[in-house]
Order: C-alpha cells, then sequence, then structure tokens
C-alpha cells in the first residue's frame, strides 16, 4: 500500500522533543511520530468498544453505576447513565424496536453510546 503524506502543525517545543527523540532512536522524525499516532488510534479504539460494551451492560443492568465508573470514568458514566434513564423512562407503546413511532431509542451499536429519535413511518 502506497503511504501518503500528512502535514501537521506544532509548536516548536514539541518539534524540538520530536527532533531529541528520533536523533536519541536514530529514526526518523517521521517513523517516530507515524508509529505514536498508529499507537494512539488503537487505544482509543480499543477504549471506544470498551465503553460500548460497558454502556450495554449498564443499560441492561448487568453492572452498577460505581463498576460502570471504574471502567469508563466519572464524566462519561454519567453520560451513559443520562441516556440510560432517559430511554428507560420514555413510553414504548408496544412498537418496532427501530423507533419508527418517533420516540427515544438507545442505540448502543455504531461509535458509543447514542440515544436517537425513530423516524415516524408512514
Amino acid at each position: 500500500m502506497r503511504e501518503k503524506t500528512l502535514t501537521i502543525r506544532i509548536e516548536p517545543e514539541w518539534k524540538n522533543k520530536i527532533e531529541k527523540m528520533a536523533r536519541e532512536r536514530i529514526e526518523t522524525k517521521s517513523n517516530l511520530i507515524r508509529e505514536a499516532l498508529i499507537e494512539f488510534i488503537r487505544r482509543e479504539t480499543e477504549m471506544m468498544e470498551i465503553k460500548k460494551i460497558a454502556a450495554r451492560k449498564f443499560a441492561l443492568d448487568e453492572i452498577s453505576f460505581e463498576e460502570l465508573i471504574k471502567i469508563v470514568g466519572y464524566k462519561e458514566a454519567r453520560k451513559i447513565a443520562f441516556y440510560t434513564q432517559t430511554a428507560k423512562s420514555r413510553s414504548w407503546k408496544g412498537s418496532d424496536d427501530q423507533g419508527r413511532d418517533g420516540y427515544l431509542r438507545p442505540s448502543l451499536s455504531g461509535n458509543g453510546w447514542s440515544a436517537e429519535a425513530g423516524i415516524e413511518n408512514n
């Protein structure tokens, strides 16, 4: 696969640190930054998956709020709890699971936890 060029702006202080580290490791700046960025994206992707699983388990009452905090942190746990509470407090009217009656539905697929409104089906 052919590599693409990516240009970034960075403060001089960080540029100097990157140059120093590259010299110490006998590596190019490009390779050093590429490896750091790839590792960051891997960790973030993994954390997003963990949050999604934790949100699903919390919504299904399989883990407590305290356990959720330990997994995703307090701020993220509050968001998940809010969406869960909102979804559970709504009347579902016995419609299909796709939210086509216009009521709020929890969505645990895709990129993390979100709540989405259904669309009127005429």
